[in-house]
């Protein structure tokens, strides 16, 4: 869930599941997003 400004600058979003095939993990998993900073640069060469 992202904000309407951040979503149009989203690469790429993914849930690491890599332990949660281990013994007594927990049910949530750690999820990142990669974002362009295309827009920062925009706005400071404006």
């Amino acid at each position: 869930m992202l904000s309407p400004d951040l979503a149009k600058r989203l690469n790429k979003a993914e849930v690491d599941r890599h332990g949660r095939g281990w013994e007594h993990t927990s049910d949530h998993a750690p999820v990142w997003i990669e974002l362009s900073d295309n827009q920062i640069r925009r706005k400071k060469s404006e």
